[in-house]
Formats: C-alpha cells, sequence, structure tokens
C-alpha cells in the first residue's frame, strides 16, 4: 500500500514537482491509479470492519491504513466510494478519530505552504517548536531521486 500511495503516486505527483522541481511523470501516476491502487483497494475493502475499528477499538493497525489516505488526498486522488464503501468508509472514521484529525489540519496546512514558511504556519497552527532547527529552505538530496 506504501509503495502504490506514497511513492508511486504522492512522490511523483507532489515531491518531485514540489520539492525537487522536477516533472512529474503523468502517465507513472496514472498506471498506479488505474492498475495497481484497485489491488490495494479491493483487499481494504475484504478486511475492512463494518463499522469501528479492526480490532475494535482504534488501534495502530487502523491509523497504519489510514494515513497514506492523506498522501492520495493531496497527489488529488480519491479512491471511488461506490467501489470501495467498507475501506473508504473505515478510513474516514480513523482520520475523524482525534489526533489523526489534529494532525491531518496540520499536514493540510504544511502541504500548501513552502518549506522556508513552514515554522511560521507551525506557530500559528498552535504547534510547540524547539528553538533551533536542523531543517532548512532547500531540498537536501536524497536516495529517493534515483528512482526518476
Amino acid at each position: 500500500m506504501g509503495d502504490v500511495f506514497v511513492w508511486q503516486i504522492f512522490y511523483e505527483a507532489v515531491i518531485l514537482p514540489f520539492v525537487f522541481q522536477r516533472a512529474r511523470d503523468k502517465a507513472k501516476i496514472a498506471a498506479a491509479v488505474t492498475e495497481q491502487m484497485p489491488n490495494v483497494m479491493a483487499y481494504l475493502e475484504k478486511i475492512a470492519p463494518a463499522d469501528g475499528f479492526i480490532f475494535g477499538e482504534l488501534s495502530i493497525a487502523d491509523l497504519a491504513i489510514a494515513f497514506p489516505f492523506s498522501n492520495l488526498k493531496w497527489a488529488r486522488v480519491e479512491p471511488d466510494v461506490s467501489r470501495w464503501p467498507r475501506a473508504c468508509a473505515w478510513v474516514e472514521r480513523t482520520l475523524a478519530t482525534t489526533a489523526p484529525a489534529k494532525l491531518t489540519r496540520i499536514a493540510d496546512k504544511l502541504v500548501q505552504t513552502a518549506p522556508d514558511r513552514h515554522r511560521v504556519a507551525l506557530v500559528d497552527l498552535g504547534v510547540q517548536l524547539t528553538d533551533a532547527t536542523i531543517a532548512g529552505d532547500k531540498p537536501r538530496s536524497s536516495i529517493m531521486l534515483d528512482r526518476v
């Protein structure tokens, strides 16, 4: 799931163009969405609980499934709710719980904010920060760039 949602879709659609100023490969993204994402979603549809969470109470299992869907949203890819209703409802329930909702609100803001403005945006959102950071305003070299 992570390989498809994060690396083949989100990385190609969002990280490459906005962080590394490299062209996105629209054909590669489309292939992942049409050929690989349906297999992931079909599996999730089989295991998704009709209500509540996978082990009754919210657990790391639910969170591990739900968070990569934020990457899809930021890549402007939405799973077909009519095709995978149980999986989509499960993810929605999970992301609506307190901690994920708070993190999603912060991440939604940061994904729309230039990296050199992240600290200001985080302060505006009420996030407590350290006095210093090792983050910079320019992306560092990454072994993931070898994937392109």
